[in-house]
């Protein structure tokens, strides 16, 4: 795993976000007011073997493939071997290697751009074979934490995208159940045992309630309305997923303190299912989400 020796610090008035550059672009912190949202629930040296914390970019793909191989186009693709994450089904899961390093081309102090290059990376490659150019571009004003993700195809051939992130938030000095949690309206993916999406899909309403007792492991269609509200009597957090997220994973698991609200470019296992968008060469791909923080 690469060393995390490079902290980057976005400061706007009370308003404090950090990245690890040098560790996935993984965000670290995300602080007002003296309060912490992001939890870290796991070691940097867990989240270099494949285990999500913080606020980790997965990638190429977000969540769970059907199966160690997948194809695009007349391209099959075989993980077997290469050392990628499983999930408890063994299912492929997370992308390849979060822990990649991020050279910071642009800095100050609200705004980072950082970016790799993945004709330089043979083992990202092995995995998912297109070259291209990934940046990681964050923006912080008074209230609001926005991150834009490009990806420039600079390969011959049309490119998958199937990425997305995994923000851990947290409300600390509340008891979770206590959390009010608002959903908006969308449609949920029924799935089967190994947590893949069947092809039926439920409307479900919006929902603003307290937490209490709920848990997710959870796969959603979003409409119109893209925003994810978490909160207690302290302060709000408001997630807002950009045009090219049209999809979201809640992860809410009986223990840890922390939600997880996910942007996704598509539903889970669309790399398998080839119902990626695709880049063609030469073009570019971004997306974007954000998260505010303000006083309740």
């Amino acid at each position: 795993m690469h060393e995390p020796t490079e902290r980057v610090d976005l400061r706007v008035g009370a308003l404090v976000a950090s990245f690890l550059p040098s560790c996935g672009m993984l965000g670290v912190s995300l602080r007002c007011d003296d309060r912490e949202f992001v939890a870290l629930p796991r070691s940097l040296a867990d989240f270099g073997a494949g285990h999500p914390t913080g606020v980790p970019l997965l990638y190429p793909w977000a969540n769970r493939l059907r199966s160690h191989t997948y194809r695009v186009g007349a391209r099959s693709v075989d993980l077997h071997d290469l050392g990628v994450a499983t999930d408890a089904n063994g299912l492929p899961i997370h992308g390849v290697h979060l822990d990649r390093s991020f050279a910071v081309v642009e800095l100050d102090d609200a705004r980072v751009v950082a970016s790799h290059d993945a004709a330089a990376e043979p083992d990202l490659l092995a995995a998912y074979p297109f070259p291209h150019v990934l940046t990681v571009e964050c923006t912080l004003d008074a209230d609001t934490l926005t991150v834009h993700t490009t990806v420039d195809n600079t390969g011959d051939t049309a490119l998958p995208i199937a990425f997305g992130w995994h923000p851990f938030f947290t409300l600390p000095g509340t008891p979770r159940e206590q959390w009010r949690l608002r959903t908006p309206p969308c449609e949920h993916h029924v799935c089967d045992l190994r947590l893949l999406p069947t092809a039926t899909t439920t409307p479900q309403p919006a929902l603003d309630a307290p937490i209490g007792t709920r848990t997710y492991d959870d796969h959603y269609r979003l409409g119109t309305d893209r925003t994810f509200v978490i909160a207690d009597d302290r302060h709000t957090i408001t997630l807002q997923c950009g045009e090219h997220y049209p999809s979201a994973q809640i992860y809410l698991p009986s223990d840890g303190d922390f939600v997880c609200i996910e942007p996704m470019t598509g539903p889970v296992a669309a790399l398998s299912d080839g119902t990626t968008p695709m880049v063609a060469p030469g073009e570019r791909f971004t997306a974007t989400w954000s998260v505010t923080v303000r006083r309740t």
